[in-house]
């Protein structure tokens, strides 16, 4: 599996692999979002970090696509100019299977953004890096987020306790899934347009 795909262009979205030019809207979107994320989103409490901080960042996050061991993406608007989110594919889940994950600004809630570009994300996986299962975690409190694979045709597999979190509270987390050959019996959702970057 070699991802080539830089960027991806759904109807109303830009998502794109991030430079160190795109730090101090990264530094600010995560900073003014931090209360919203921190309760599903443990690493949350790290924020704010600085410009310079984000910029060795998004360099690590470079490397780790290049070396085919998670695929970061800022999300824009169609413009490509306004960072709205991220979403990343990470390989942790073992051979042949993805895992989905995102971040929409709180100020852009409600857009579908999140649907739109995990729909993106799920047809990369499964058209160009040729995936056999796409899976999507949440918490099953965060009733928006555990919307988004529903809408998709993703299907539950189960839900399971994590440790208690430091104030002994027990968090629980979902997974949502769906392989190949339910990928494509779907209806036709959106359509998405792929770039690949040269060299990679």
């Amino acid at each position: 599996m070699k991802n080539l795909v830089g960027q991806l262009f759904s109807p109303r979205l830009m998502m794109r692999v991030l430079d160190i030019n795109d730090a101090k809207p990264l530094q600010r979107m995560l900073a003014d979002n931090k209360q919203y994320m921190l309760p599903w989103i443990p690493w949350a409490v790290n924020e704010p970090m600085s410009v310079e901080v984000k910029k060795e960042q998004i360099r690590t996050w470079k490397g780790e696509f290049y070396l085919d061991k998670k695929y970061s993406y800022g999300i824009f608007d169609k413009t490509g100019h306004r960072l709205v989110g991220l979403i990343f594919l990470f390989t942790r889940q073992g051979d042949g299977i993805l895992e989905i994950g995102y971040i929409i600004d709180q100020q852009e809630a409600g857009n579908g953004y999140a649907t739109e570009s995990c729909y993106a994300l799920t047809k990369l996986g499964f058209e160009h890096l040729e995936i056999d299962k796409m899976v999507i975690h949440c918490d099953p409190a965060n009733e928006a987020s555990a919307r988004i694979p529903e809408k998709l045709g993703y299907r539950l597999e189960g839900t399971y306790g994590l440790p208690r979190t430091e104030e002994g509270q027990r968090r629980k987390n979902m997974i949502w899934a769906m392989f190949m050959e339910e990928f494509v019996q779907l209806e036709s959702y959106e359509p998405v347009n792929f770039e690949t970057e040269e060299g990679w």
